[in-house]
């Protein structure tokens, strides 16, 4: 398995992306959203980070003091943005 970026192919087409998901969650226990990022070279960088306690239903409500109640996958597309932000990341 690559150790870091510089030794992991871009992750440019599907069968790549796939290639390096199996081997990075082949030991996975439970069903779960992992968030990761790109580089400018479409290289992973960053966290890779899973996201437990998810409701059922993206369409149920949330209530936030920033963004007030929202669906829950709009707060969680508002929450990946600002982790964009703040990663050194591409994509």
């Amino acid at each position: 398995m690559p150790t870091g970026p510089a030794d992991t192919p871009p992750m440019r087409d599907d069968i790549a992306l796939e290639h390096w998901l199996f081997e990075l969650l082949i030991g996975a226990t439970h069903p779960q959203i992992w968030l990761f990022f790109l580089d400018e070279d479409d290289r992973p960088t960053g966290p890779v980070m899973p996201c437990d306690e998810l409701p059922d239903h993206p369409d149920e409500l949330a209530t936030t003091e920033d963004l007030g109640t929202l669906p829950v996958v709009e707060l969680f597309a508002h929450r990946f943005a600002n982790l964009m932000d703040d990663l050194p990341a591409a994509a």
